[in-house]
């Protein structure tokens, strides 16, 4: 540079290709009133993911849709939201993307043989039809429950009020947590060969669908991005009561189950614990119901009269 703050040409040219000092010479020279180069959000100053999201997706989607909250307003966990969100979008990995992506050579239903799109996964194979039987009767399943898109399917159940039958769960949450299940069952079935019986299924879904309805305060507005969690712990027994905490766990392939427990007094000092097998069982609610006779009849045996059982939503 020359002392008057521009470009010695002369020199530039003499030192560099000219091509590259027809490229310097076009910039314009630095000087000291310059200030450090930094990275600027284009829109606004305070850059945030959500803005780039919207700008990205901005012409892509409708702003006035409310499909979005129709599932991350659900009381279901943060993962079957998840799932429900990807297979409205058609981004589950189903053997026909699987097949597409060049991932397999058979894009057929391990099931039926047909091919494995997501909406045959969820209501077209007979195995999903078959669960949603179970849920309904065969006398009160109406055809248009198995006809459509898969769109307007998810949707529509996913903003129904109704309650389902032999149950107080919402229709909303309980159908979230059979698709969420169906998807698990088809995924044991491809990896480890295992798939659970269409009642198990719903049982399962029941259960879960029961535990999240209690335990989880959707989100009330868009700047919530997280639903609140009611969290199930102890609590202390009255005075002279002895508090009984029980837990099981159930293997999916095997089914063998196992039992555990505690005994806390009133100011929570731990008395004595417990933990078996206790054989096999479909569902879960058969480990709970089975563990509050056994622990029962082990507390009344050491002479344990007064207790207070705290038993978890699941075996109500």
């Amino acid at each position: 540079m020359t002392t008057s703050g521009s470009w010695n040409s002369t020199l530039l040219f003499s030192l560099f290709h000219e091509q590259v000092a027809r490229r310097i010479f076009s910039q314009r020279c630095p000087s000291s009133n310059d200030i450090i180069d930094f990275c600027r959000w284009r829109w606004n100053p305070q850059f945030s993911i959500s803005e780039a999201y919207s700008k990205i997706m901005e012409e892509k989607w409708d702003p006035h849709s409310n499909d979005g909250h129709a599932i991350w307003s659900l009381p279901v966990s943060q993962r079957t939201r998840v799932f429900i969100w990807l297979a409205l979008r058609q981004k589950l990995m189903s053997n026909m993307e699987r097949h597409r992506r060049g991932l397999t050579e058979n894009p057929s239903c391990i099931h039926c043989g047909l091919v494995e799109s997501i909406d045959h996964i969820l209501w077209g194979c007979p195995y999903a039809r078959n669960v949603w039987f179970l849920i309904f009767g065969a006398n009160q399943m109406t055809i248009t429950f198995f006809t459509g898109d898969m769109k307007p399917w998810l949707l529509t159940n996913l903003r129904s009020n109704a309650s389902p039958p032999y149950s107080t769960v919402p229709w909303s949450t309980l159908f979230a947590s059979i698709c969420w299940h169906i998807w698990k069952s088809q995924n044991e079935n491809v990896s480890v060969g295992t798939c659970q019986t269409p009642a198990s299924l719903i049982q399962h879904s029941l259960t879960w669908a029961k535990h999240f309805a209690k335990s989880v305060t959707p989100p009330t507005s868009h700047s919530q991005h997280a639903s609140s969690v009611s969290t199930f712990q102890w609590c202390a027994p009255s005075l002279e009561w002895i508090c009984l905490n029980i837990d099981g766990s159930i293997c999916s392939s095997s089914h063998h189950a196992r039992a555990r427990g505690l005994l806390h007094d009133n100011i929570g000092s731990w008395i004595l614990g417990f933990g078996r097998c206790i054989g096999t069982t479909d569902a879960l609610i058969g480990v709970h119901r089975h563990l509050s006779g056994v622990y029962m009849r082990y507390a009344n045996a050491n002479g344990l009269l007064n207790l207070s059982g705290y038993l978890m939503e699941l075996i109500k």
